[in-house]
């Protein structure tokens, strides 16, 4: 659910940044020709969400790996690697020998968190940068009468 939330949400602000774009260049972002272009180039970041998917998919099966667990593993940490580092984390942050299963699942969602603002900041900076150059490309050929050069969105 959080997961189609996030997508949801990701879309409606790339479409919001290459309408927004689209304007400040003098182009209406609702005209059909250019609606085009403006869905492209909106939807382009879904492929760009791949290391966040993989990072959500990691840490799920961590979590349900590592329900009612008590002890660790050559296994589970072999098995889970996100949950092996956190554990070599709290370790060294906490200064203790030893950390319980339970103790550094709690830390799985802190990874998701991270990964997925990361890359959702990434994604809107992209959007932004390629809607930006776009635009200013598309505007600079109509000022000058020039020919567009093929699409490669």
């Amino acid at each position: 659910m959080a997961i189609a939330a996030d997508l949801l949400v990701m879309q409606i602000l790339t479409n919001a940044i290459v309408t927004r774009v689209c304007y400040a260049y003098g182009f209406d972002a609702k005209d059909p020709e250019l609606q085009h272009v403006v869905r492209r180039m909106a939807t382009r970041f879904f492929g760009e969400q791949v290391p966040k998917a993989a990072t959500a998919r990691s840490v799920n099966l961590a979590a349900a790996a590592a329900k009612g667990r008590k002890n660790w593993s050559k296994k589970l940490r072999d098995g889970h690697r996100i949950l092996a580092a956190l554990e070599k984390l709290m370790k060294q942050w906490n200064g203790v020998p030893n950390v319980s299963v339970g103790k550094a699942a709690k830390g799985l969602p802190v990874v998701a968190v991270v990964a997925s603002t990361g890359t959702n900041a990434y994604v809107i900076g992209d959007v932004a940068k390629q809607a930006r150059l776009y635009a200013q490309t598309l505007f600079l050929a109509e000022k000058y009468d020039l020919a567009l050069p093929g699409l490669r969105i």
